[in-house]
């Protein structure tokens, strides 16, 4: 190591299970930082929207018959 030089980092990246710490900066002429980068959640699509059922071509065994008009 040379005075006054530090050696680069070597963990860069600290994970956790909603995101992670991710060092920036060259630490040059930026200077090093930590920065949270968030986990991409899935989100699923919502559901299609339920389809009702068919009305049924003939009524139900028991029901008065239909009225002719």
């Amino acid at each position: 190591m040379v005075d006054g030089w530090l050696a680069a980092p070597t963990v860069t990246v600290v994970p956790y299970p909603n995101g992670r710490y991710g060092l920036r900066g060259d630490g040059m002429t930026v200077p090093y930082y930590w920065a949270w980068v968030p986990a991409q959640l899935y989100t699923a699509p919502p559901p299609p929207p339920a389809v009702p059922p068919a009305a049924p071509d003939m009524p139900p065994v028991g029901s008065p018959p239909p009225v002719a008009g």
